[in-house]
């Protein structure tokens, strides 16, 4: 019966490390919203329909994935990700959903760059670190990960969902790192310095 209990205990504590890592990770869902016509010629204007005038100018859009959170609840951890389409504007980063009753986007959650730490970036993919864990999203409380450092991963994906979005992930970016400070790398140890005597 020993034996038995020390499996359950050794199962547990793999579940939730692969919960940490990221694995499995399951979709945040927002009821009655969904991507909307991501592929119609029209996206482009629907989207701009919802943005409002104080958000000055929409530098970069389209379908984002956004991860690095999980269900305040869950035990062991299950990471979670957002599928979501993101504007880029002058004041914040604003992901929108399609309102299945009333067909049209709308705002769903807003990224003051005021409440964004930093900013990094690792190949495609933007890290965005926050001062603050908790996360909401539609009903729903999030964790960000992390014990010190609370850095989420978002990215701009193709219309499919699969393939990342290169070209508009380096431009979001670029206006990001003018709007957020860049996240600093740690301080040189000392034996990784050149202040040595030769």
């Amino acid at each position: 019966m020993t034996k038995f209990y020390f499996l359950i205990i050794k199962i547990l504590i793999v579940l939730s490390i692969a919960g940490c890592l990221g694995i499995p990770s399951q979709q945040a869902r927002i009821p009655g919203y969904s991507l909307g016509p991501i592929s119609s010629d029209k996206f482009p204007s629907l989207l701009h329909d919802a943005i409002p005038a104080s958000e000055g100018k929409v530098h970069v859009f389209g379908n984002v994935s956004w991860s690095g959170f999980r269900d305040s609840r869950n035990y062991p951890a299950v990471s979670r990700h957002f599928y979501a389409v993101a504007a880029i504007t002058d004041t914040d980063i604003l992901l929108l959903k399609w309102y299945e009753t009333e067909k049209r986007y709308k705002i769903v959650k807003r990224l003051r760059y005021s409440e964004i730490l930093s900013v990094s970036k690792t190949g495609s993919t933007i890290l965005l670190y926050f001062n603050d864990r908790d996360l909401s999203l539609g009903d729903k409380n999030y964790v960000i990960y992390g014990k010190t450092t609370f850095k989420t991963y978002f990215g701009f994906v193709k219309p499919s969902g699969f393939l990342t979005d290169q070209e508009k992930s380096e431009a979001a970016f670029f206006i990001l790192k003018e709007k957020i400070k860049l996240h600093e790398s740690p301080p040189l140890t000392p034996s990784d310095s050149f202040d040595d005597d030769y």
